[in-house]
């Protein structure tokens, strides 16, 4: 070996050992964002002229193959959701801990957790007894998480509010296979966020509709992290069978700001007391 290939070896072993270690994860971005969403009633019982907007501070650890989802609703205590890619680690107020909250009035600060962890297959409409994955954490999954699992060629897309069941439209999915069909587009990176989704009813009829924000021109608004498109602000409307035979009426809606996309760090662990 002459000295030159002798130096360049030396030289690119030297450099390689010097790399921290985030060089060699997985890549993953942290995205902070608001969410609105407001529910109306599928049988017309409620005024949607008294409807009041329910807020939602999210925060998302992402990657192509794991990420961890952490809301706080206005008057609920911080909930979190961590896909590893193999299970399912939830973090979540205990009900005696609720219910001394309730009762005394007392702040989000002195709430008590416990975690529960499953097999989990990175599909939403799983859990444990259907508890977990409120509509708000579904909305945050479809526009921070679902690229993985939107590339699926068998898959369904989950809607956000699951009382569609209670109505004909649970028959209508029993004799479909495969459900409810969508029509997706996303971004062509390697996360693959959705663009837009439609899910649709047999009939063609409109059950769930998402939107990223046009910008000023046919752009979205979007952010670009590690090469990954993320949206800015977007939108969503989910659809019910009203009372009358035919008719539908929006169910509830959705708005979700992005207020922050960062480079993120690999999640550590879920404690049922101390911080994530």
């Amino acid at each position: 070996m002459n000295w030159r290939a002798w130096f360049w070896n030396g030289f690119c072993l030297t450099a390689v050992s010097f790399l921290p270690c985030w060089c060699f994860a997985a890549d993953l971005i942290a995205i902070n964002a608001e969410l609105e969403t407001v529910g109306w009633s599928w049988r017309g019982e409620d005024d949607p002229k008294t409807a009041t907007p329910l807020s939602t501070k999210v925060k998302c650890v992402v990657g192509t193959n794991s990420w961890m989802i952490t809301t706080v609703t206005a008057g609920a205590a911080e909930e979190s959701w961590w896909y590893t890619g193999t299970n399912l680690v939830w973090r979540y107020e205990t009900p005696a801990s609720w219910e001394r909250r309730k009762l005394s009035h007392l702040s989000n600060d002195v709430a008590e957790y416990d975690t529960k962890t499953m097999d989990f297959d990175g599909d939403p409409r799983g859990g444990i007894g259907r508890v977990f994955f409120t509509p708000q954490v579904r909305i945050a999954w479809l526009a921070f998480c679902s690229g993985p699992f939107l590339k699926k060629e068998k898959r369904e897309v989950p809607m956000p509010n699951e009382l569609w069941k209670e109505t004909w439209l649970w028959w209508e999915h029993a004799s479909d296979a495969g459900g409810f069909k969508d029509q997706t587009r996303v971004f062509e990176d390697e996360l693959g966020l959705p663009k837009s989704v439609d899910v649709f009813a047999r009939s063609k009829q409109p059950l769930m509709e998402y939107r990223v924000r046009h910008g000023a021109g046919p752009g979205l608004t979007t952010t670009n992290v590690l090469g990954w498109e993320v949206p800015l602000e977007f939108y969503l409307v989910q659809y019910m069978p009203a009372g009358a035979t035919n008719t539908w009426q929006v169910y509830s809606t959705a708005k979700g700001k992005t207020t922050s996309v960062t480079v993120g760090k690999q999640p550590q662990s879920l404690t049922p007391r101390g911080p994530i």
